[in-house]
């Protein structure tokens, strides 16, 4: 979905519905490790942290951490 948009500095998914995700396969692959998402709740903060940074297909930067994945307040 944010597959490859290498010069995004802000992503705001406060208002992103993940619930009915069954994939998300590579949906941050290529971000920059700086890029800072905003989400709804701490359920989002959690499910991007735990998506994938290494092994067969990457998730998100390995780098990402809850400095760049923040609850929108």
């Amino acid at each position: 979905m944010f597959y490859d948009c290498r010069n995004l500095i802000t992503l705001d998914l406060s208002n992103f519905d993940t619930d009915k995700f069954k994939y998300a396969r590579s949906i941050f692959l290529n971000m920059p490790d700086t890029t800072i998402i905003k989400v709804k709740n701490q359920t989002m903060q959690d499910w991007i942290l735990a998506l994938p940074s290494s092994g067969d297909y990457y998730g998100r930067p390995e780098a990402w951490t809850t400095e760049n994945v923040i609850i929108k307040g």
